[in-house]
Protein backbone atom coordinates (compact mmCIF):
# COMPACT_ATOMS: atom_id res chain seq x y z
CA UNK A 1 0.00 0.00 0.00
CA UNK A 2 2.79 2.42 0.88
CA UNK A 3 4.50 1.70 -2.45
CA UNK A 4 1.18 2.21 -4.25
CA UNK A 5 0.68 5.61 -2.62
CA UNK A 6 4.24 6.62 -3.50
CA UNK A 7 3.95 5.59 -7.15
CA UNK A 8 0.53 7.19 -7.54
CA UNK A 9 1.73 10.41 -5.93
CA UNK A 10 4.87 10.58 -8.05
CA UNK A 11 2.96 9.96 -11.27
CA UNK A 12 0.39 12.61 -10.29
CA UNK A 13 3.13 15.17 -9.71
CA UNK A 14 4.65 14.35 -13.12
CA UNK A 15 1.24 14.61 -14.79
CA UNK A 16 0.58 18.01 -13.20
CA UNK A 17 3.91 19.31 -14.51
CA UNK A 18 3.20 18.02 -18.03
CA UNK A 19 -0.31 19.49 -17.98
CA UNK A 20 1.00 22.87 -16.83
CA UNK A 21 3.50 22.86 -19.70
CA UNK A 22 0.86 21.83 -22.23
CA UNK A 23 -1.71 24.42 -21.19
CA UNK A 24 0.46 27.41 -20.63
CA UNK A 25 4.18 26.69 -20.99
CA UNK A 26 5.82 26.89 -17.60
CA UNK A 27 8.46 29.38 -18.76
CA UNK A 28 6.71 32.60 -17.99
CA UNK A 29 3.12 31.39 -18.40
CA UNK A 30 2.93 32.97 -21.82
CA UNK A 31 -0.37 33.56 -23.52
CA UNK A 32 -1.39 35.69 -26.47
CA UNK A 33 -3.24 38.91 -27.09
CA UNK A 34 -6.49 38.67 -28.99
CA UNK A 35 -7.67 41.86 -30.60
CA UNK A 36 -6.10 45.25 -29.84
CA UNK A 37 -3.88 47.44 -31.99
CA UNK A 38 -4.03 46.77 -35.69
CA UNK A 39 -7.35 44.92 -35.59
CA UNK A 40 -9.62 47.93 -36.10
CA UNK A 41 -10.52 49.76 -39.29
CA UNK A 42 -11.67 53.20 -40.37
CA UNK A 43 -15.25 53.43 -41.60
CA UNK A 44 -16.40 56.43 -43.64
CA UNK A 45 -14.66 59.51 -44.99
CA UNK A 46 -12.68 62.35 -43.46
CA UNK A 47 -14.45 63.74 -40.40
CA UNK A 48 -17.45 61.44 -40.87
CA UNK A 49 -16.21 57.99 -40.19
CA UNK A 50 -15.37 56.18 -36.96
CA UNK A 51 -12.76 53.77 -35.75
CA UNK A 52 -13.95 50.20 -35.22
CA UNK A 53 -11.82 48.08 -32.93
CA UNK A 54 -8.35 49.07 -31.85
CA UNK A 55 -6.74 49.55 -28.47
CA UNK A 56 -8.60 48.25 -25.46
CA UNK A 57 -10.84 45.80 -27.32
CA UNK A 58 -8.60 42.78 -27.13
CA UNK A 59 -8.18 40.42 -24.22
CA UNK A 60 -5.39 38.29 -22.82
CA UNK A 61 -5.83 34.57 -23.30
CA UNK A 62 -3.55 31.78 -22.22
CA UNK A 63 -1.74 30.55 -19.11
CA UNK A 64 -2.10 27.17 -17.47
CA UNK A 65 -4.14 28.36 -14.51
CA UNK A 66 -4.00 26.93 -10.99
CA UNK A 67 -5.39 23.45 -11.70
CA UNK A 68 -2.08 21.76 -12.71
CA UNK A 69 -0.36 23.05 -9.56
CA UNK A 70 -3.24 21.76 -7.43
CA UNK A 71 -2.84 18.37 -9.09
CA UNK A 72 0.87 18.39 -8.29
CA UNK A 73 0.08 19.31 -4.69
CA UNK A 74 -2.35 16.40 -4.49
CA UNK A 75 0.42 14.12 -5.72
CA UNK A 76 2.83 15.25 -3.01
CA UNK A 77 0.15 14.88 -0.35
CA UNK A 78 -0.65 11.39 -1.63
CA UNK A 79 2.94 10.35 -0.93
CA UNK A 80 2.63 11.84 2.57
CA UNK A 81 -0.62 9.96 3.20
CA UNK A 82 1.08 6.70 2.27
CA UNK A 83 3.89 7.30 4.72
CA UNK A 84 1.51 8.36 7.53
CA UNK A 85 -0.23 5.04 8.01
CA UNK A 86 -3.56 4.58 9.77
CA UNK A 87 -3.83 2.48 12.93
CA UNK A 88 -6.95 0.66 11.73
CA UNK A 89 -9.00 0.33 8.58
CA UNK A 90 -12.39 1.62 9.77
CA UNK A 91 -13.08 5.29 10.51
CA UNK A 92 -14.42 4.61 13.99
CA UNK A 93 -14.06 6.83 17.07
CA UNK A 94 -11.36 6.04 19.59
CA UNK A 95 -7.81 6.74 20.65
CA UNK A 96 -5.43 6.78 17.68
CA UNK A 97 -1.87 7.82 16.99
CA UNK A 98 -0.73 11.21 15.68
CA UNK A 99 0.08 9.77 12.28
CA UNK A 100 -3.44 8.33 12.05
CA UNK A 101 -4.84 11.82 12.66
CA UNK A 102 -2.38 13.28 10.15
CA UNK A 103 -3.44 10.70 7.57
CA UNK A 104 -7.10 11.69 7.96
CA UNK A 105 -6.42 15.44 7.82
CA UNK A 106 -4.19 15.21 4.75
CA UNK A 107 -6.69 12.90 3.04
CA UNK A 108 -9.40 15.53 3.52
CA UNK A 109 -7.11 18.17 2.00
CA UNK A 110 -6.46 15.90 -1.01
CA UNK A 111 -10.19 15.40 -1.57
CA UNK A 112 -10.86 19.15 -1.50
CA UNK A 113 -7.80 19.76 -3.69
CA UNK A 114 -9.00 17.36 -6.39
CA UNK A 115 -12.52 18.78 -6.43
CA UNK A 116 -11.12 22.30 -6.89
CA UNK A 117 -8.64 21.09 -9.53
CA UNK A 118 -11.38 19.51 -11.64
CA UNK A 119 -13.61 22.59 -11.49
CA UNK A 120 -10.70 24.93 -12.31
CA UNK A 121 -9.58 22.65 -15.13
CA UNK A 122 -13.09 22.77 -16.58
CA UNK A 123 -12.88 26.57 -16.52
CA UNK A 124 -9.43 26.43 -18.15
CA UNK A 125 -10.66 24.15 -20.94
CA UNK A 126 -13.36 26.72 -21.66
CA UNK A 127 -10.69 29.25 -22.63
CA UNK A 128 -8.66 29.27 -25.83
CA UNK A 129 -5.40 27.37 -25.27
CA UNK A 130 -4.27 27.51 -28.92
CA UNK A 131 -4.23 24.65 -31.46
CA UNK A 132 -6.67 21.96 -30.46
CA UNK A 133 -8.77 24.43 -28.46
CA UNK A 134 -12.01 23.14 -29.91
CA UNK A 135 -11.18 19.60 -28.80
CA UNK A 136 -10.42 20.66 -25.24
CA UNK A 137 -13.56 22.77 -24.97
CA UNK A 138 -15.55 19.57 -25.43
CA UNK A 139 -13.96 18.28 -22.23
CA UNK A 140 -15.24 21.21 -20.16
CA UNK A 141 -18.70 19.79 -19.25
CA UNK A 142 -17.20 16.39 -18.46
CA UNK A 143 -14.60 17.88 -16.12
CA UNK A 144 -17.22 20.03 -14.44
CA UNK A 145 -19.50 17.01 -13.99
CA UNK A 146 -16.68 14.90 -12.55
CA UNK A 147 -15.76 17.66 -10.11
CA UNK A 148 -19.35 18.04 -8.92
CA UNK A 149 -19.81 14.25 -8.67
CA UNK A 150 -16.63 13.96 -6.60
CA UNK A 151 -17.83 16.72 -4.28
CA UNK A 152 -21.27 15.14 -3.89
CA UNK A 153 -19.78 11.74 -3.04
CA UNK A 154 -17.52 13.33 -0.44
CA UNK A 155 -20.39 15.22 1.19
CA UNK A 156 -22.44 12.03 1.56
CA UNK A 157 -19.38 10.13 2.79
CA UNK A 158 -18.47 12.78 5.38
CA UNK A 159 -22.04 12.87 6.71
CA UNK A 160 -21.61 9.37 8.17
CA UNK A 161 -18.17 7.79 7.82
CA UNK A 162 -19.27 4.70 9.75
CA UNK A 163 -22.26 3.89 7.51
CA UNK A 164 -22.42 0.56 5.70
CA UNK A 165 -21.73 2.09 2.30
CA UNK A 166 -19.16 4.66 3.46
CA UNK A 167 -16.26 2.63 2.13
CA UNK A 168 -17.83 2.41 -1.30
CA UNK A 169 -18.50 6.16 -1.38
CA UNK A 170 -14.91 6.86 -0.41
CA UNK A 171 -13.61 4.71 -3.25
CA UNK A 172 -15.99 6.40 -5.68
CA UNK A 173 -14.79 9.84 -4.56
CA UNK A 174 -11.20 8.77 -5.14
CA UNK A 175 -11.81 6.95 -8.42
CA UNK A 176 -13.67 9.75 -10.26
CA UNK A 177 -10.79 12.29 -10.26
CA UNK A 178 -8.24 9.55 -11.00
CA UNK A 179 -10.24 8.47 -14.06
CA UNK A 180 -10.41 12.11 -15.19
CA UNK A 181 -6.65 12.48 -14.75
CA UNK A 182 -5.97 9.25 -16.64
CA UNK A 183 -8.25 10.33 -19.52
CA UNK A 184 -6.54 13.70 -19.88
CA UNK A 185 -3.09 12.11 -19.66
CA UNK A 186 -4.02 9.62 -22.39
CA UNK A 187 -5.17 12.45 -24.65
CA UNK A 188 -2.01 14.44 -24.05
CA UNK A 189 0.07 11.42 -25.01
CA UNK A 190 -2.06 10.68 -28.07
CA UNK A 191 -2.24 14.16 -29.52
CA UNK A 192 1.00 15.60 -28.13
CA UNK A 193 -0.99 18.75 -27.48
CA UNK A 194 1.16 21.84 -26.99
CA UNK A 195 0.24 25.52 -26.96
CA UNK A 196 2.52 27.60 -29.23
CA UNK A 197 4.71 29.98 -27.27
CA UNK A 198 3.55 33.43 -28.32
CA UNK A 199 3.62 36.77 -26.60
CA UNK A 200 3.23 40.41 -27.48
CA UNK A 201 1.14 41.63 -30.40
CA UNK A 202 -0.08 39.27 -33.14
Amino acid sequence: MVAGFAVLGGCTVAFGAALHDALGHAAGGRGRWRGGVGRGRWRGGVGRGRWRGGVGQGRWRGGAGLAPRLIQGAGLLTIAVGLLRRDRMLLTPGSVSWHNHAHDVISAVIYADLVAAQVLLAARFGRDPGPGAEDWRRWRPWMLASGLATGAALVVFAADTSAAGAGVLQRVAVTIPLVAIAAIAARLLRTQFRTPVRSGWP
